[in-house]
């Protein structure tokens, strides 16, 4: 083997090493399926990720929806596309329109085992019979972020240009 064909060879592995680090490095991104705010961030740099072990969560900046617990004798109204108009307790004053998305079908039932999928709601009091409550799913149209509460500025993710910070896409 000359100096040349060593070099050759010498080259071919660097290649191949450099190779190795780019997909390395491509595993390391996090790409937003969508643009949003991230909340409960629960790591820091250095740290490592496991897989299916969450450490953050993504709100969705563009699909807002309010669960509400209603009683089951004030649903005989309440289904899927019934326009809704929506308070929040610490703010009267202001109303936001949205559409009925869901209306559970079951609840965990007093002293019943738990059961997955099913939601609990708890009971104010239970010296009477108290209605079961039900979760009504309602989304909310035109949502904004400052809607129903308030919120340091988030770290952006933008899901058009797959960057982790854009600023291209306009104000956040």
């Amino acid at each position: 083997m000359t100096g040349v064909d060593a070099m050759v060879a010498q080259r071919a592995g660097i290649l191949a090493q450099i190779a190795l680090a780019e997909l390395h490095l491509e595993f390391t991104e996090v790409r937003a399926p969508f643009n949003g705010v991230v909340v409960a961030l629960k790591t820091t740099i250095g740290q490592y990720a496991s897989a299916l072990k969450p450490v953050f969560t993504l709100l969705d900046d563009d699909h807002w929806y309010v669960v509400a617990n209603f009683r089951e004798t004030d649903l005989k109204n309440v289904r899927p596309g019934v326009p809704a108009r929506i308070t929040v307790m610490t703010n009267h004053s202001r109303a936001f329109e949205g559409v009925v998305d869901s209306v559970g079908t079951g609840v965990l039932p007093d002293g019943g085992s738990v059961i997955e999928g099913l939601p609990v709601i708890q009971k104010s009091i239970n010296w009477v019979h108290v209605s079961q409550r039900f979760p009504v799913k309602i989304a909310v149209k035109d949502p904004t972020r400052t809607c129903f509460v308030w919120a340091p500025p988030p770290a952006p993710f933008c899901s058009r240009n797959k960057e982790t910070a854009c600023r291209a896409c306009g104000p956040f």
